[in-house]
Parts: structure tokens; C-alpha cells; sequence
């Protein structure tokens, strides 16, 4: 079966026989019993109408567990229920034109003999099992399904992880070069990115290691070894957006310093070139009043001694300044 979406909502179906092999089933996995050996697997749409019909009315699954299958909006968690698990996850979303920080969520009831997915958008991380399946990687429990699930899911999410802190080194480096207004908008979109992101690791992280510690049979120690190798790459995940967020802050604080330096050094040149220009503007606006009386009013001379009396004082002015290292 293909990932295109029936009408019940069924994405795909397995029955798995504990060994490795598995059959893919159609829609006739909604009638059909757990085995008493394997298990048997159905991901589903949940925006299909027949899905919640069939989660609430035929999966003999209890009301509230249900209710959390179909939830609008979660956060990932790891909740136990009787002999059952309630497992949400969340991966990056790679679908055309989505962003990734847009995580998309799948919930999954995990029993020993049966496991029920759904989720709204397409997640790759599933289709990266199947197409493992078919390649002949086996999936032996529950146990091995979420493992490959969680494995899967990281190995989507590192690639974003590792562009956003490339991003944020290049944007150190040109710091100096760039135009601040391009690098405060980039600063902003990938801080934006890694706190979304972060939003959701963090608890998956939590998730994952709680999800270790079930003892419970189905989890074998290939599974725990893979899922406590998930819960570490997922811890580091979460530090490096962490890290990303504060470099970003220090990027901005250290672009908002030089800002800052280059408008006090312009202010400050602003004043030293007016406090040059102010005695000079005084005997000039002095000069310019329109009374009787002034100065060499009637001498042919007296305007180029007025401007050589002017530029000796600017030569004074600009000497003292000098002196005193304002210049």
C-alpha cells in the first residue's frame, strides 16, 4: 500500500511474526485480532472521519487514550496506561513547503501485540521504516518499531539542527562586514527557529528517556540500546539549541555594541568639528548685525582681516584640540 490516503484513513497496515518477516495488509487490519505471536501495526490519518470512528467504536481502545490519540495540539510524552503505552513524538516537517521548526506530531498506543500510529501531515520518519522494510531490515516487537521510529526522526532533525549552527557561524564571521539590518533579521528568523524547535526536543528528550526505563517485555536490550542512544543524541540536539539561542543573543549583543561605538564615534566627531565651528559662527553672526559701528566697516581691507583672524583661530582651535587628544 502506498502512502496515499484511503478513505478509512489508513496509511499502512503489518502483521509482524516475531521473526523478522511481516505481511502488509489492507483495510482488513481493522477487523483483525492481535496475534498471539508478533504484532500487528496500523498507521493511520487522523483528519479521516473513519479513523475516529473506528478508535472509538472498534479498537477496543479506552475512551481517554483515544481522546489523546486525536488531540488537536500536543506535546511529546510518554504515559503508561494498564499494560500500554501512550507515546507522542514529534519530527522536523519536510513536506514541500512547509518549515521544519513546523514539527509534525504522531501518537502512538504501544500493547504488546498491537501498535496503533496516526498522524494529521506526512512524516517521513514513517516512510523511512517502510522503505527499511522492504530493504529487508526486520522489525521484531514494538519494542524495535519505536526504536527505528525515534532513530528515524533524529537522523531527519540533525540535518536542520546542524544548518541553523552553521548559520550562526557564518553570521560571526561577517559580523563586521555585513549590513546590520540583514544580520539583525537573520539573528531574529534563526533564534525564532531555534526556540520553536526547542519547544518540542526538550520534552522528547524526556519522552524517549522515560520510555527507556519501562520495563516492560516488548522492549528488548537492542531496543533499549537504541532508544538510550535516541535519548542521547536528543539531549544533544536540545544543548545545541540552546547554544544556537544564546550565540544568536551574543551575535545581537555584540552587533548592538558596535552600533553603538560607531554612533558615539559619529556624535562625538559631530561635536569636536561644531565646537571648532562655534567661536567662528559667533564673530560671524557678531559681525553680521545690521547696526552702526562695526569694525572696519568703511576699510577695503577689512573683511580678509575678519577671515584671517578667523582662520587663525581655527588653527588655535584645532591645535588645542590636538593637545588635549580630542582629535
Amino acid at each position: 500500500m502506498t502512502e496515499s490516503i484511503e478513505n478509512s484513513g489508513l496509511i499502512c497496515a503489518y502483521q509482524f511474526d516475531g521473526s523478522g518477516s511481516y505481511t502488509e495488509l489492507g483495510e482488513e487490519a481493522f477487523e483483525a485480532p492481535s496475534p498471539s505471536h508478533g504484532f500487528l501495526w496500523l498507521h493511520l490519518d487522523r483528519e479521516a472521519q473513519g479513523v475516529s470512528t473506528w478508535l472509538n467504536e472498534n479498537s477496543s481502545i479506552e475512551s481517554h487514550i483515544v481522546a489523546a490519540l486525536l488531540a488537536e495540539d500536543t506535546r511529546p510524552r510518554c504515559t503508561v496506561y494498564g499494560d500500554g503505552i501512550l507515546l507522542n513524538l514529534r519530527g522536523v516537517n519536510l513536506n514541500p513547503g512547509a518549515t521544519p521548526e513546523d514539527m509534525v506530531s504522531v501518537r502512538l498506543w504501544i500493547e504488546k501485540h498491537r501498535v496503533v500510529s496516526n498522524r494529521r501531515l506526512r512524516l517521513m520518519a514513517i516512510q523511512d521504516i517502510r522503505d527499511a522494510m522492504s530493504n529487508g531490515e526486520s522489525v521484531e516487537s514494538p519494542g524495535d518499531l519505536i526504536a527505528h521510529l525515534c532513530r528515524n526522526l533524529l537522523d531527519r532533525m540533525e540535518p536542520v539542527v546542524i544548518d541553523l549552527a552553521d548559520r550562526v557561524d557564518e553570521l560571526e564571521e561577517s559580523v563586521l562586514t555585513a549590513q546590520s539590518d540583514k544580520v539583525r533579521v537573520e539573528l531574529g528568523s534563526i533564534r525564532h527557529r531555534a526556540v520553536l524547535l526547542r519547544r518540542y526536543v526538550a520534552p522528547q528528550r524526556d519522552a524517549i528517556e522515560q520510555l527507556t526505563d519501562l520495563q516492560v517485555e516488548y522492549l528488548g536490550t537492542g531496543s533499549r540500546n537504541l532508544l538510550t542512544e535516541a535519548a542521547n543524541r536528543v539531549t544533544r540536539y536540545a544543548e545545541e539549541l540552546d547554544s544556537i539561542r544564546d550565540r544568536c543573543g551574543l551575535v545581537q549583543d555584540d552587533l548592538e555594541t558596535r552600533l553603538n561605538f560607531q554612533m558615539n564615534r559619529t556624535i562625538y566627531h559631530l561635536s569636536v568639528v561644531a565646537g571648532i565651528f562655534l567661536p567662528l559662527s559667533f564673530v560671524a553672526g557678531l559681525l553680521g548685525i545690521n547696526v552702526g559701528g562695526i569694525p572696519g566697516e568703511k576699510n577695503e581691507w577689512g573683511f580678509w582681516l575678519v577671515c584671517g583672524a578667523l582662520a587663525l583661530v581655527a588653527v588655535f582651535e584645532i591645535w588645542f584640540f590636538r593637545r588635549r587628544k580630542w582629535l
